[in-house]
């Protein structure tokens, strides 16, 4: 069991697959070495107490097709670079993420499980 922040030397188990955080007592950011673990498929953060904003390096993770920002206080803009991830899709229910309205937004909102101002489709 973790507790404490989230540690930054994640970024270096570069065999990761599944990134979980649900009702854990971790806080702090992602560390922008996440951009790092080109292998993770799925990554979660349900109930977490992980907060700030989503790096730019997630547009790195080639092999990414769901990630999840269920219940927990992330903030601020969804990087565009998730744009360039044509599988993924993102899941978000309440949090604090926003999205300004530009061609990289309108690739990802029909990609996009909750959020407003997207015109896309939601699951």
């Amino acid at each position: 069991s973790l507790s404490g922040t989230v540690p930054s030397e994640i970024g270096l188990l570069n065999q990761l697959t599944h990134f979980e955080v649900s009702i854990a007592p971790i806080s702090g950011t992602i560390p922008s070495e996440f951009g790092n673990l080109v292998d993770v498929v799925y990554m979660t953060f349900i109930f977490s107490q992980i907060s700030g904003s989503i790096p730019s390096e997630f547009g790195y993770l080639s092999s990414l097709i769901s990630l999840w920002f269920y219940y927990s206080p992330f903030s601020g803009e969804i990087p565009s670079e998730l744009a360039l991830l044509p599988s993924l899709t993102l899941y978000l229910h309440d949090n604090y993420l926003t999205m300004t309205q530009n061609n990289y937004s309108t690739a990802l909102c029909d990609r996009i499980d909750q959020i407003s101002g997207c015109s896309g489709t939601w699951i």
